[in-house]
């Protein structure tokens, strides 16, 4: 996985805020997405599935893993999680709501149980 800290996060965050979402293409190498790919059937890696025609969300589904996550999953969500913050931090701002994003993961799961 490439770092993310190079990542052009001004142009990923005007993406965001125009289109809703951000491209970050190759952030993963063809190795990583094979595995992530080979998992998807090994019902035991995750905890739901989301059908998305059952709430009218269109085709497709998606699933939640269970945890512990795999590494890769867990390595993109600590590394992502500052600068989302940030930005949701932001949106914050701007819509007048009084909400603080803490600016790391590293206190989120304190009470939580697996």
């Amino acid at each position: 996985m490439k770092s993310i800290s190079h990542l052009l996060w001004n142009q990923i965050y005007q993406d965001l805020n125009t289109y809703g979402y951000g491209k970050i293409p190759n952030l993963l190498d063809l190795k990583e997405c094979q595995v992530l790919i080979a998992q998807y059937d090994n019902d035991s890696l995750y905890r739901s599935k989301i059908t998305m025609a059952r709430y009218n969300f269109g085709q497709g589904e998606y699933k939640y893993f269970t945890y512990p996550l795999p590494i890769i999953i867990e390595k993109l969500r600590s590394e992502f999680y500052p600068y989302l913050a940030y930005l949701a931090n932001k949106w914050c701002q701007q819509l007048n709501i009084k909400l603080s994003i803490l600016k790391s993961m590293e206190n989120i799961y304190k009470n939580v149980t697996y």
